[in-house]
């Protein structure tokens, strides 16, 4: 495990389902040394077993799980220790996604860590059994890698309980407007749970709002949490001057758990244009809330949501439209596709996987 929302979260809610479901399952959670533990972990410290990666496995380990093993701030002995070639300890993984194999531009740069990431994808292949959580990065794992389509298991993923429908959608966007009020945030809003990558697409949502209000006359703003350095923002903004929507753009960096909360319970929309995702948590936390969500028509998007509410993220224009069409049907979700799921549901497919790879069979 590692710090951080993204793959820590999932990781801790899994490890929490997978104690829910089967105590003697797990016999421990091994910790990054290098990294503080995930936050809040007290319901997993309870129960005795998380601790940082020891020098020796326990002896009733037979298969390692590794949560993440793209990591490139790992090295492959941490990832796969020699012991287990020895004692005949099986690998399992989980593969969130294939981006910077798939999408050139999202590739490492540095030469080294091309190396590095190459060497993680032999580390896929070797595996007794990759889990996923979306059906399309299984696909790429079998067209992309040659792994066989018998050791992919699709477990899926969740949201967190905590991510619900608010009592009242205009009390939580009051809420969200006293949070991140000096930011900007003042009027009705589109939500974008974004990130400082080009693939989130930022650019094309912000010129795409910037005919929505032109075609509007309808308070409305846009709210866009992306980590992005000085230079970009000041391009984003700029941008919305240009397009006349300055006071309409809301750009912040990290949200708090609360004030995440707040915006997805209180937006009007959530807007989610990214160009590749391995898969789309954050439409998924939306749904949850009872919001209306609306999409890019990319895999594994195209899994989670009908193609009423999906997009062309290239077009500025289908964009625009797709934003217009969804504020004007009201607040209405819609409904989240199967393999939208709970935690009970994903764990006891990890489960079950778990358990094959432990028993040898194929």
């Amino acid at each position: 495990m590692s710090r951080g929302r993204g793959i820590a979260r999932y990781a801790q809610s899994l490890a929490l389902a997978l104690e829910a479901l089967d105590p003697g399952l797990v016999s421990a959670y091994l910790l990054n040394p290098k990294l503080s533990p995930p936050s809040p972990c007290e319901a997993l410290s309870s129960t005795g077993k998380l601790t940082y990666a020891p020098d020796g496995l326990p002896e009733s380990c037979r298969v390692l799980h590794v949560c993440s093993p793209l990591d490139l701030d790992r090295s492959l002995g941490e990832l796969w220790r020699d012991e287990c070639d020895a004692r005949g300890i099986a690998l399992s993984a989980t593969v969130y996604d294939l981006i910077p194999l798939t999408d050139p531009g999202s590739a490492p740069r540095d030469a080294l860590d091309q190396r590095r990431y190459r060497a993680r994808l032999e580390l896929l292949r070797a595996a007794d059994q990759l889990q996923v959580l979306s059906q399309s990065v299984g696909d790429q794992l079998v067209e992309r890698l040659g792994i066989t389509p018998g050791r992919i298991r699709l477990v899926g993923a969740a949201p967190d309980a905590r991510f619900r429908p608010a009592p009242s959608r205009e009390a939580a966007r009051r809420l969200a407007q006293q949070l991140l009020g000096e930011k900007g945030l003042s009027q009705p809003f589109v939500f974008y749970p974004s990130g400082s990558h080009p693939r989130k697409n930022n650019e094309l949502l912000i010129r795409a709002f910037g005919r929505v209000v032109a075609a509007s006359q309808a308070p409305i703003q846009l709210l866009i949490t992306a980590e992005v350095d000085a230079p970009t923002r000041h391009h984003y903004l700029e941008l919305a001057r240009r397009l006349n929507i300055a006071t309409q753009l809301v750009l912040v960096g990290y949200l708090d758990d609360d004030a995440l909360l707040a915006c997805y319970q209180g937006a009007e929309l959530v807007c989610f244009p990214s160009l590749a995702e391995g898969f789309g948590l954050p439409v998924v936390e939306a749904l949850a809330c009872g919001t209306p969500v609306i999409a890019s028509d990319r895999p594994p998007l195209d899994e989670l949501l009908a193609p009423q509410h999906r997009f062309d993220p290239t077009d500025e224009g289908a964009v625009a439209l797709a934003l217009i069409r969804a504020l004007a049907a009201g607040a209405s979700p819609p409904a989240p596709s199967t393999i939208v799921t709970d935690w009970a549901a994903v764990a006891s497919r990890c489960a079950t996987g778990l358990l094959q790879v432990a028993s040898g069979a194929p």
